[in-house]
């Protein structure tokens, strides 16, 4: 874990920050078990991080990563694990609709950031 940590460092392209955070949610998605002690300590942190990014960067890649993060994490580990981070997650979430309500020209990739979040939620 601590290798895959220094690829999310912010002096990191964008690109490797993207890869790190779908590292960790394919890790998520397909061995929960082998990422669960980190999951509230590296996991949640770093993908309601990403998702805060200013978006005004237009790092979407990292965003939609990070939102698909946030719904494997809802999704594959239990409710005991996960509900007292809701509020931190809806809120990590919420200024990322607001990309599509502004009109963005990076339509098929805000549309697909949006989608990841919508999933999210519903997870």
């Amino acid at each position: 874990m601590p290798l895959i940590c220094n690829y999310l460092k912010p002096g990191r392209s964008s690109n490797d920050r993207a890869m790190a955070i779908g590292l960790l949610g394919e890790l998520v998605e397909f061995n929960v078990d082998s990422v669960s002690s980190f999951l509230e300590s590296i996991i949640l942190p770093a993908a309601m991080s990403a998702c805060s990014i200013n978006l005004d960067e237009k790092e979407y890649n990292i965003q939609r990563n990070a939102a698909y993060l946030i719904g494997l994490m809802c999704e594959h580990t239990s409710v005991a694990r996960t509900q007292n981070h809701y509020a931190n997650m809806l809120q990590a979430l919420s200024p990322l609709f607001t990309l599509r309500m502004n009109g963005s020209d990076e339509n098929a990739e805000v549309d697909a950031l949006v989608d990841n979040a919508a999933a999210a939620v519903c997870r």
